[in-house]
């Protein structure tokens, strides 16, 4: 995906990659959001390299925490929103 990637449009009007990118920032969501990215993988992998935990069963934990957080436990449901955003697991 690159940042002039058109996501929607509305009425004609394309929403872009770059602005939903540049209102996260204006937003101050940006930063948080790549912190918290960053986070993540560096305990998967200290994880990983102490062999603390099985880094496939903490990803399908963590996926299944965020699916109840965001109402999305029931499969069905679940496809739908990855299908509507355009994403996968």
């Amino acid at each position: 995906m690159h940042l002039d990637d058109v996501l929607m449009t509305v009425r004609g009007d394309p929403i872009r990659v770059a602005d939903v990118v540049t209102l996260l920032k204006i937003r101050r969501f940006f930063r948080s959001a790549i912190y918290e990215l960053i986070e993540r993988r560096v305990v998967f992998a200290h994880a990983e390299r102490l062999a603390l935990v099985s880094p496939l069963a903490t990803l399908h934990s963590l996926r299944n925490r965020m699916r109840e957080s965001l109402g999305l436990a029931d499969p069905i449901v679940f496809q739908s929103f990855l299908r509507d955003n355009g994403i996968t697991i």
